[in-house]
């Protein structure tokens, strides 16, 4: 198994590095002809891909695609990278936009009825809830022994 990595993974990366020249535009290509990077690539085993992966390419080069760009340099569209905080123009306009929403403070939320603190209270409550609604005497209820209303 380490005999196949051994011979695959110089293999790998002498296609991936022979893809990535054929794809950059001969403008990002640094130091040498598209041609003389693909005979390195090539020739060279794996001294050549790497070569072309560190130092081929004038624009994002490996390690500047690894690496977090530092506060203040250029950006991958050419623009200064400046973090919110620190950026005096983003500030500027936080002062002049007036505000989204009025600065009055929030109703206060609904008072919630105390609990029973007893059973007895429950019944009493639940006496004049069926008052409320429209039903009759509190000891005119119809509770389970009492018969069905059909037969009465």
């Amino acid at each position: 198994m380490l005999r196949v990595l051994i011979i695959l993974l110089p293999v790998a990366l002498a296609i991936y590095a022979l893809v990535d020249l054929v794809q950059t535009e001969d403008g990002d290509v640094q130091g040498l002809p598209k041609i003389a990077w693909a005979a390195i690539i090539v020739l060279v085993a794996v001294v050549g891909p790497l070569a072309w992966i560190l130092a081929g390419k004038r624009s994002g080069r490996l390690l500047s695609r690894l690496l977090p760009p530092e506060p203040g340099t250029l950006g991958p569209h050419g623009a200064r990278q400046v973090p919110p905080d620190d950026d005096v123009d983003f500030l500027r306009g936080l002062r002049r936009r007036p505000p989204s929403r009025p600065s009055t403070p929030p109703p206060p939320p609904a008072p919630t009825p105390p609990a029973p603190s007893s059973p007895d209270d429950l019944g009493d409550e639940l006496e004049e809830f069926e008052r409320d609604l429209g039903g009759g005497d509190p000891g005119d209820d119809d509770g389970p022994d009492d018969p069905p209303l059909a037969s009465r």
